[in-house]
């Protein structure tokens, strides 16, 4: 169903992709296996600096005695905030305000 769905609205894409693949079968597989290899290691990569990083800066940070508790307060403080200012993450909705400014008019001054 997927792919009749690409066929429909990417024809020529998926033309140009059939003839690759009806062309040079084996060079398609091997290029398959390199870009799953490939995105094994971006994405361990990432996992590692992204997340690890700032998680083992704040764990060695943390635990230093007269730091730790300040770390560990910026932390929650920093979370709880994202969480306050996106609304609880999308769970309510935004409230409709007027655009302009209430003290100002909208027209602009000559």
């Amino acid at each position: 169903m997927f792919g009749a769905v690409l066929l429909s609205l990417f024809t020529s894409r998926m033309e140009s992709l059939k003839v690759e693949i009806a062309s040079r079968p084996m060079r398609s597989f091997a290029m398959g296996v390199v870009a799953v290899l490939g995105w094994f290691g971006v994405t361990l990569a990432l996992c590692i600096t992204i997340v690890g990083i700032p998680l083992a800066l704040v764990l060695v940070v943390g635990a230093l005695h007269f730091v730790g508790g300040f770390v560990k307060l910026a932390v929650v403080l920093v979370g709880l905030g994202a969480v306050a200012s996106t609304r609880g993450a999308g769970l309510f909705p935004s409230k409709n305000r007027p655009s302009g400014s209430p003290y100002r008019d909208a027209s602009p001054a000559l």
